[in-house]
Formats: C-alpha cells, structure tokens, sequence
C-alpha cells in the first residue's frame, strides 16, 4: 500500500495497514507528507497533539518507523523526548497506541535519548 506521498507501508498486508492507519487518524493523529533524503524522497508523518505532549509517527518504509512522544516546545529540543520506538510499521504503531495518556500515572515523563532519525515541525532538517 501507499501512503499519502507515495511511500510504500504495507506490501501484501494492506488491510492491516489500513486498519492501523484508520485506528490512528481514530485516535486523533492527522497525517502529511514529510521530505525525506536522497534515498526516500518523501515519508509520511503523522502527529497527534496532547496537552503539553505530543505523539509523533515518522514512516519512511515498512520496517522503517519511528515513533515518539515529546513535551510541547516552542524549541524543539532532544531533551523533550520522553518516549521513542523504531521499528517495522506495525509494531511501532502497536506501541504508540499501547502507550498511556500523558496524564495516566504510568504515561512517560522523563527525557530520553532521542534517535538521530526523529524530526519533528520546528527542528531543523539535516
């Protein structure tokens, strides 16, 4: 399957991405293509605001996710992520959805290592 920029998520499994998809635009995620560098033109990002968080999806291929949950910044920084998974796309949108609201008692709160690979609107590209 194709994402919104023509980035292939799904192989023979298209119904699961769809409903993946589904559940996370469901759940508040809004999704745009995203550049990408010289060896994936575009990817697909999508972001969900909450509160003073943020969830975030990068895709670039099927076994090529990132997603993440960072405090709200007028800066972006490293240091506002609080909770990062990388891996095949529906494992990694298996664990966004599986992570508590920012506000239950076992939600994330403190930062951890960012990947090299996350960027998010505000950051700037390279």
């Amino acid at each position: 399957m194709f994402g919104a920029a023509g980035v292939v998520i799904g192989g023979g499994m298209t119904a699961q991405v769809d409903a993946a998809l589904g559940a996370l635009v469901r759940h508040g995620f809004v999704f745009r293509h995203a550049q990408g560098d010289r060896y994936v033109p575009w990817t697909l990002f999508g972001q969900r605001p909450r509160g003073a968080y943020g969830d975030y999806l990068h895709v670039s291929g099927p076994d090529d996710c990132l997603a993440a949950r960072m405090r709200t910044s007028s800066q972006p920084a490293p240091s506002d992520v609080v909770w990062c998974e990388e891996g095949a796309f529906l494992d990694t949108v298996s664990a966004l959805l599986s992570l508590p609201a920012p506000d239950d008692a076992n939600a994330p709160r403190l930062a951890t290592r960012r990947t090299a690979a996350l960027w998010t609107p505000g950051m700037p590209l390279g």
